[in-house]
């Protein structure tokens, strides 16, 4: 008779109280970026609420490695999501190399001690990202042991850095070291998540179980205490993310310096192309730059703004092989986006976004003119209409039910 007991999941996170993340990102000088934590909670969450598996969690949230975070030493700390559960930090000394040293040893003791209290059950082995001292624990022990490995791919290694002032002296040829050992482990996993169709065939490459996750809805993150007192700002267009040039920076800057003076833009985030920023807000009273903000001021202005915008170069090898972290969140907001066409971007989503074909900057500026021609009616139906399509068709618990399908295969 087959054993009805529950699938037992260890599932290396990168998740975190957000609490602790802001205090943690307040004390550091180099900033992280929070998408990571958002989506991994979000599958969590959705996880913790399923009734077929036993979940155990360690997680190892991004923090700078000393000294651009002042603590080096972290211990096994235990942490609550903001749904409950309960899950427990890796212990590492926060030095470089070290880092990813103690990483691994510890991350192999809980993996080995879970595997031995739970050898007569089935068992599976989860990673989130492929970062290469849990990916490689995650490999070992699940060979040793005899069960399965799922990772969660959100990135592709060689596009991992974006900001190339890191990429020089022996912490660039460190990277390169990460990137190619990770290209390798990635491709023997036994089940896969990935965000797009074209990551599968770029990386499962032995054809093994897998499911698109392009990116998760909370109903909840725009609710009505958030929405209180807060109003449209008329013309106002607003960008929120990475500021390197190797995401389109001089296109957006090109796009402002195009647009009317009736126009307010809005910029946050950090990059290295965000000191042009500073200087245009400077040269135009119309453009304001914010920098890095917390999660709930950007939240509050996606809905003070009037057009949220995000603009990749279609011709990008990269928009094969990602889905715009922000897109699920600007179209939770309920304001319009405006958006270029990327391959990342699935059809199911073309109804709900304006999209604008040709990366071009008089194009694209026209394009814009164009969405503030029409009626305010028609605008904010365009946005109620893609915040609806998220709150019901990419909740969290629609999305994670995709990765619980695949546990179960």
């Amino acid at each position: 008779m087959k054993n009805m007991s529950k699938t037992e999941v260890l599932y290396f996170s990168m998740a975190c109280n957000e609490d602790r993340w802001n205090k943690i990102q307040s004390q550091s000088k180099v900033k992280g970026s929070i998408s990571p934590l958002v989506f991994d909670s979000l599958l969590l969450n959705g996880l913790s609420e399923k009734n077929s598996l036993n979940l155990t969690v360690y997680s190892f949230p991004s923090i700078p490695a000393y000294p651009n975070h002042r603590k080096v030493f972290w211990g096994s700390t235990r942490d609550t999501l903001s749904t409950g559960l309960q899950i427990r930090w890796l212990p590492f000394i926060n030095l470089h190399v070290l880092k990813q040293v103690t990483h691994f040893i510890s991350s192999l003791f809980v993996a080995v001690r879970w595997s031995l209290r739970n050898k007569e059950k089935e068992r599976i082995l989860a990673v989130y990202s492929q970062y290469l001292p849990v990916s490689l624990t995650s490999l070992l022990i699940s060979h040793l042991f005899n069960m399965k490995s799922l990772c969660i791919i959100t990135d592709i290694p060689k596009y991992m850095f974006l900001n190339r002032k890191i990429m020089n002296g022996c912490a660039g040829l460190g990277i390169q070291i990460f990137q190619r050992w990770t290209s390798k482990l990635q491709r023997k996993f036994d089940k896969y998540v990935f965000l797009t169709e074209e990551m599968s065939q770029l990386i499962n490459v032995h054809q093994r179980p897998y499911t698109i996750i392009e990116g998760i809805g909370d109903p909840r993150l725009f609710d009505e205490p958030l929405r209180k007192n807060i109003s449209r700002k008329p013309q106002t267009i607003m960008y929120a993310g990475s500021l390197n040039k190797a995401v389109g920076m001089q296109m957006l800057m090109d796009i402002i310096r195009e647009l009317p003076e009736n126009y307010e833009f809005w910029i946050f985030g950090v990059g290295d192309y965000e000191c042009h920023f500073v200087e245009l807000a400077l040269e135009k009273s119309q453009v304001k730059f914010f920098g890095k903000v917390s999660r709930a001021e950007i939240l509050q202005r996606e809905l003070q703004a009037s057009l949220l915008i995000n603009l990749r170069n279609p011709a990008d090898e990269l928009t094969c092989y990602s889905f715009p972290s922000k897109t699920i969140e600007y179209m939770s907001s309920g304001t319009p986006l405006l958006s270029t066409r990327l391959q990342g971007i699935p059809a199911e989503y073309y109804n709900y976004i304006f999209f604008v074909d040709a990366y071009d900057k008089t194009v694209i500026s026209e394009k814009i003119e164009s969405i503030f021609s029409l009626d305010e009616q028609i605008r904010e139906k365009m946005g109620r209409k893609a915040q609806q399509f998220i709150h019901t068709r990419k909740n969290y618990r629609v999305q994670t039910d995709k990765l619980l399908d695949l546990i179960n295969t």
